[in-house]
């Protein structure tokens, strides 16, 4: 969807337009949950104002920003798949969490199935080495950001909310150096509502519930899964045939997930005092064993 839509906007016009649908429809929530008369966005602490406003740079500006110019500046989605595949193996890194093993056979199984994954698909493009800078610093963002998120104790739509109109004034401050470039049509409404309604609103509420439940390790490696997803989603609707190398890769995937997922799980069960989160942020700095 964000390759339809960069087919008709620019990347900044585009955001833009993202951003603004997003926040409109966080409004329409809170008004439905909240009531119209009782919208009020509660006072934050510096803590919290630190942690809602760099998620809300990482995830909603840097992260976006650097995936749709890696894809404008040519790089195919698979490859931007690859790097961003990286994800579950720098999470545990950043956060200094030890891992087992066991763990580190799963995260480096996925990462290695996504790689057999894109290498046996269609969507190999000329590599460059803007569009990978770009996808590396796509990477960075949603890595810390999702840290970042972790950290939130906020309510998830107030979060939301702070964090998109963050985003539309960061993208709206770049727009005034760029060209407004838009030509309206079915394909591009289709794009922005996908990405502003299901992405931006809809994904990053579950992301943040995720986050509340369990610890940033164990939301991230749920990455992996994306891609393979995508590859089965472009086979049914536009009938993209996937090689058995392809096929493999995705195997590889599901069960690495599969068996990260349920080693995490009997970790949490063996120590139940510890809180959702606290996994990665005992031995991060600044932080300490409350």
């Amino acid at each position: 969807m964000a390759k339809v839509g960069l087919q008709h906007a620019s990347v900044w016009s585009f955001l833009i337009a993202r951003s603004a649908i997003s926040l409109l429809l966080i409004l329409l929530l809170l008004g439905l949950f909240r009531g119209w008369r009782s919208i009020r966005l509660p006072t934050l602490d510096w803590s919290t104002v630190c942690n809602v406003l760099g998620a809300g740079l990482l995830v909603q500006a840097g992260y976006l920003s650097g995936y749709f110019l890696a894809l404008q500046h040519g790089l195919s989605p698979g490859i931007v798949t690859v790097i961003l595949g990286l994800q579950p193996l720098l999470t545990p890194l950043l956060t200094r969490q030890k891992q087992s093993g066991l763990a580190v056979l799963c995260l480096l199984g996925g990462f290695f199935g996504l790689c057999l994954a894109v290498a046996g698909s269609s969507s190999g493009a000329e590599l460059n080495w803007t569009g990978i800078i770009c996808a590396a610093l796509a990477l960075l963002a949603i890595t810390w950001g999702t840290i970042f998120q972790s950290r939130i104790t906020l309510d998830t739509m107030d979060s939301i909310w702070y964090q998109n109109s963050l985003a539309l004034l960061v993208f709206s401050l770049i727009q005034l150096f760029q060209p407004w470039h838009m030509v309206w049509n079915q394909e591009l409404i289709a794009s922005l509502l996908w990405m502003s309604v299901i992405v931006s609103t809809g994904a990053l509420l579950l992301l943040m519930l995720m986050l509340k439940q369990r610890s940033a390790s164990q939301v991230s490696v749920l990455f992996y899964a994306i891609p393979a997803l995508a590859m089965l989603f472009d086979f049914i609707w536009f009938d993209t045939r996937l090689s058995l190398l392809s096929l493999s890769g995705l195997a590889l995937v599901a069960v690495s997930v599969w068996h990260y997922t349920r080693y995490q799980a009997r970790l949490q069960q063996a120590s139940p005092a510890r809180q959702p989160g606290q996994t990665e942020l005992v031995n991060a700095p600044g932080h300490h064993k409350g």
